[in-house]
């Protein structure tokens, strides 16, 4: 009988190194996929980027993220939307995703939704230093998404990474009937020799 994909979830601040691990133990895995929350930001063409906050839980198409996970567990393929942080829009083109054993779901709110938690076999949260992180952040948005450094400073300030916060207490408690078991102690991101501190529930 064919095992029913596993699933690990990742979450951390913004640029803890979430992205790093995920690819990590995709190259480790003979039969793995990637399934970034990123792709699954909302359509905000037309709103003034001093008005979008993509660093809120509704600022993420959830309920298609739930649903494209159940679609990859079930062993079928997905049409992942592609997202242009540019113009913080929705391309009109989509990723044909094919299914793979090792499912690990990454980003900002991966334990966030009950929906999706309740999908994942090993959550992970990644505990990293805000000024690290921040550092992190300034230069991925400018380099790959095209961001002002000035402009990507201020949004970190205004918005203090309450996500992280909120993300890490729903995490601390994402099931009250199981013990959490520390199975990783530390991780590092390829753009710092810096330790970050990561930890993991296993059900």
């Amino acid at each position: 009988m064919t095992k029913p994909p596993y699933v690990i979830a990742i979450s951390g601040a913004s640029c803890s190194g979430k992205t790093t691990l995920a690819d990590a133990l995709r190259r480790e895995f003979d039969d793995a996929l990637v399934f970034g929350l990123d792709s699954y930001y909302r359509d905000f063409s037309g709103i003034s980027h001093l008005d979008i906050n993509v660093d809120v839980p509704e600022a993420i198409h959830n309920d298609l993220a739930a649903s494209h996970i159940r679609q990859l567990r079930a062993r079928n393929s997905i049409e992942m939307p592609i997202y242009d942080y540019a113009t913080h829009s929705r391309s009109t083109k989509t990723r044909h995703i094919e299914p793979a054993q090792y499912i690990i779901v990454e980003g900002l709110f991966a334990l966030y939704w009950e929906d999706i938690r309740a999908l994942t076999d090993l959550a992970v949260f990644i505990d990293a230093d805000p000024d690290v992180c921040r550092t992190r952040r300034i230069d991925r948005d400018t380099r790959e998404r095209g961001r002002d450094a000035g402009a990507v400073g201020a949004e970190h300030e205004d918005h203090r990474w309450n996500q992280h916060q909120r993300d890490r207490e729903l995490h601390d408690r994402r099931d009250q009937h199981a013990k959490p078991k520390p199975l990783i102690d530390q991780t590092s991101s390829h753009r710092s020799k810096d330790n970050t501190n990561a930890q993991a529930e296993s059900d």
